[in-house]
């Protein structure tokens, strides 16, 4: 028996899940990202952060220069791999800091 396909947007729901910016707990930090000065909420994994404030292309792909965005958020398929701090990551295995320097396919 099969199950029916969620709609698209409850599946982004349930991957990309998100700590609720509106908490009183959810301190926001200054980070930058290509180049631009932006507020995440601090604690949140960068991929998800990343999402949300609208980056697609975190990475682009080594032979065809095409865009690449996250797959598994566990740190298994590699393609949210971002820079941060001048050091190759893995968007989804690390959580939002203030201070670091992101740069992503976006800029590329």
């Amino acid at each position: 028996m099969s199950r029916p396909t969620p709609p698209r947007d409850s599946i982004d729901e349930q991957i990309m899940r998100r700590i609720d910016p509106q908490h009183p707990s959810a301190a926001r930090v200054s980070v930058t990202i290509d180049y631009q000065e932006r507020e995440l909420v601090a604690g949140e994994t960068l991929a998800v952060a990343l999402w949300e404030v609208g980056i697609r292309r975190f990475r682009n792909s080594v032979r065809l220069k095409e865009s690449r965005a996250p797959l598994c958020l566990m740190g298994a398929c590699h393609e949210c791999s971002v820079m941060v701090n001048s050091r190759l990551v893995r968007s989804c295995m690390i959580a939002v800091e203030a201070g670091m320097t992101i740069r992503t396919g976006e800029s590329e």
